[in-house]
């Protein structure tokens, strides 16, 4: 039996915290601890959600508003034996067999990290599909991709939406996945990366990489509520879009074929915001300016 280790920051989202510890409650390969690194405005009563689980809970006050930087606390909180350490999102909820499944796909296939599929539930069943236009801009400004799992080298991460009954093999992973602690005890998510860090799990994995196989198992799901609460306005979120690909590109050292691909997807990204503002978005257009933003916002890897 491996000792997990599970690592979730969070936010001024008790509620769903608590929930998801009530949940994991279910799962058919418990945690040996979960570890929760809180930065919210207030501290959480730890005793609301200590004695209703069959865990050990690790709690760790922070005044770091990075969920990146919370990640990395998390790991500095593991103690040996540890075999996997797994992460997961606050608002988030994980089929029952989530951690022994994946774990049985990491363990058979030789791989360093694994994932599931994560689903919104609600617009799951609603999307509503971009126009041709807009698909076209995708696929023209390396936005798109139609091999899912791939990162392509305008720094743009093509995520594996469906449920099939296939183990994919992929360049990179969602921040909900399960690890080898002895492969990857010396990696760390990207330290100037604010807020909800957007793109975080895509340097941690696409770094870890590099030293071995990683894949997503299609068959295991886990929800993905996408609540509300601290979520970025259309600014914020497409600030952290463009500035955040730039850390991954200084990551991943592509060289000067990736930035002249960077550019020219930030310019198709850009065209498709005017479209969608045209088409009565407004938030596109507060978007437009945050993208620009980030553009021209300087990074250093940390």
């Amino acid at each position: 039996m491996f000792e997990v280790h599970l690592i979730i920051p969070t936010r001024n989202r008790p509620e769903l915290l608590v929930e998801l510890i009530r949940s994991l409650r279910l799962q058919t390969n418990l945690p040996k601890v979960v570890h929760i690194i809180d930065s919210s405005d207030d501290p959480l009563e730890i005793n609301k959600i200590s004695g209703i689980v069959e865990f050990q809970i690790d709690y760790t006050f922070t005044s770091i508003r990075s969920a990146s930087i919370q990640r990395n606390i998390g790991i500095q909180r593991l103690s040996e034996p540890c075999d996997l350490v797994a992460f997961l999102d606050d608002d988030v909820r994980p089929q029952s067999n989530y951690l022994e499944g994946l774990i049985k796909t990491l363990t058979e296939h030789e791989l360093i990290g694994v994932s599931g599929v994560a689903i919104d539930p609600v617009v799951s069943g609603s999307v509503n599909e971009l126009s041709k236009l807009v698909k076209f801009f995708k696929f023209i400004f390396l936005l798109g991709s139609g091999t899912q799992g791939k990162l392509l080298i305008s720094g743009v991460a093509i995520p594996i939406t469906r449920r099939t009954q296939a183990i994919i093999y992929t360049d990179w992973l969602i921040g909900c996945s399960v690890w080898r602690y002895q492969d990857v005890k010396y990696l760390r998510f990207p330290a100037n990366l604010h807020g909800q860090s957007l793109g975080e799990d895509v340097i941690y994995s696409a770094n870890a990489s590099k030293l071995g196989k990683l894949a997503v198992d299609s068959r295991i799901i886990l929800e993905h509520r996408q609540s509300k609460i601290n979520r970025p306005s259309s600014f914020e979120y497409w600030k952290m879009w463009s500035s955040n690909r730039k850390l991954l590109l200084k990551s991943m050292k592509w060289g000067i074929p990736a930035y002249i691909a960077y550019a020219w997807a930030n310019l198709g990204q850009l065209c498709i915001l005017i479209i969608q503002f045209l088409k009565g978005d407004r938030k596109s257009f507060f978007g437009f300016f945050g993208l620009i933003l980030g553009i021209f916002e300087k990074v250093n890897i940390r």
